[in-house]
């Protein structure tokens, strides 16, 4: 199966704290679970910017998980994203 790469993701300094970054990723997270429906995806994956992204990003309220040859080379299954109940 495939997956969906998560180019970048980033928002301008002067935005930060708006929730623009958690929107943004929904909408990520809403689109790979509807094309999954249509063709084989398995996952979302992306490189996260830095040891604060990444942290960002495992956090529990998203759950994505580390490869385990780079710990910022993250992915997160569509059934994670299908329990998020976000679709």
């Amino acid at each position: 199966m495939g997956v969906v790469l998560l180019g970048r993701l980033a928002v301008d300094k002067r935005s930060h704290g708006q929730g623009i970054d958690k929107l943004m990723l929904l909408r990520a997270l809403r689109q790979t679970e509807e094309a999954s429906r249509v063709i084989g995806i398995h996952a979302l994956v992306l490189d996260a910017l830095d040891d604060d992204a990444c942290r960002w990003y495992m956090s529990p309220g998203w759950g994505f998980q580390a490869l385990r040859n780079d710990p910022r080379h993250l992915f997160l299954p569509v059934g994670t994203i299908r329990k998020l109940g976000i679709s």
